[in-house]
């Protein structure tokens, strides 16, 4: 008796209707269109026109700030007591960083590596951007708190 008056409160499902198959004209084209490719598929290298194009965009700005900076010499003072100017600051870091950045672009360009990520090239051109930008912090804002401040993250990860 208990079984026939649950089976009397159940409600019969409607039947589901059937979905049409027909082609819309946008999954028409979604077929003829390629796959896109995997990400393990993606060339991440450079051309090595690109490559030599990064090397001139660091000798261009260095060319430029030698050229307009007002004195012949670049040395720094002669005591100690003086800091170097802004001016000299930013040549002086721009100078020593471009040879490392040149180097390790024009090395990506010929392919004159073992390998491209993990080279003594890639770690000196990466140390020598952190260099400047500690030494800009102190160029453009003339703080030395400031250069302090900035050189916790850019000599934590010149290191690492």
């Amino acid at each position: 008796m208990v079984a026939s008056t649950r089976s009397a409160r159940k409600k019969p499902r409607p039947p589901t209707p059937k979905k049409s198959r027909s082609k819309s004209p946008s999954r028409s084209r979604a077929k003829s269109t390629p796959p896109s490719p995997k990400p393990s598929q993606i060339s991440v290298e450079m051309s090595p026109l690109q490559e030599i194009l990064n090397a001139l965009s660091m000798t261009a700005p260095l060319i430029f700030m030698l050229k307009s900076y007002p004195t012949p010499t670049l040395a720094f003072p002669q005591t100690l007591s003086t800091l170097p100017s802004p001016e000299q600051l930013i040549v002086l870091s721009t100078l020593l960083h471009c040879p490392f950045s040149v180097t390790y672009h024009i090395r990506c360009a010929f392919k004159w590596y073992k390998h491209r990520i993990n080279n003594r090239y890639r770690c000196l051109d990466q140390t020598f951007i952190h260099f400047c930008c500690l030494t800009y912090s102190y160029a453009l804002s003339g703080w030395l708190w400031y250069f302090f401040m900035m050189a916790v993250p850019n000599l934590y990860s010149a290191y690492w």
